[in-house]
C-alpha cells in the first residue's frame, strides 16, 4: 500500500505490518549514518549499482519514522520483503522520477536561453 506523493509505503514481514517513510528526516538520518549523499544513492540505485549497505541504511532511516527502535540489524533482515516498498515511497516523494500517464518518463526541464548584455 503506498500513499502517492506522500513518501510513504508500508509491507508485511513476519506477520507484522512495517511503514517506510521517505522524508526529510529519513534523508538526513541516511546521511548521518553513512556520510554519502542521499541522491548519489537513489541514483545508484535505480541503475543497479548501490553498495549493499547504503540500501540497508536507507532501509533504516526510512523506517524509523514509525518504529523509532529499529535497529540497523533488524533493518537488514527485512530489506528483501521490502524493496519493493522502498522504492514505491522513495519515489512517491521524488515528483521528477514520476512516469507520466503514458509510463513515460518526464523529460528533464531545459535551462533557460541565457541572454547577452
Amino acid at each position: 500500500m503506498t500513499r502517492r506523493d506522500e513518501g510513504e509505503a508500508s509491507f508485511e514481514c513476519d506477520g507484522e505490518i512495517w511503514r517506510l517513510r521517505f522524508d526529510f528526516n529519513a534523508m538526513c538520518d541516511f546521511q548521518e549514518a553513512t556520510g554519502k549523499p542521499i541522491f548519489a544513492t537513489l541514483e545508484a540505485m535505480e541503475a543497479g549499482g548501490a553498495d549493499p549497505a547504503d540500501i540497508r541504511a536507507l532501509f533504516w532511516a526510512m523506517l524509523r519514522d514509525a518504529h523509532p527502535d529499529i535497529t540497523l540489524r533488524q533493518a537488514g533482515r527485512m530489506v528483501t520483503q521490502g524493496m519493493g516498498a522502498l522504492q514505491k515511497a522513495a519515489m512517491s516523494a521524488l515528483p521528477s522520477a514520476q512516469p507520466d500517464e503514458g509510463g513515460e518518463q518526464p523529460e528533464k526541464p531545459k535551462a533557460a536561453p541565457s541572454r547577452a548584455a
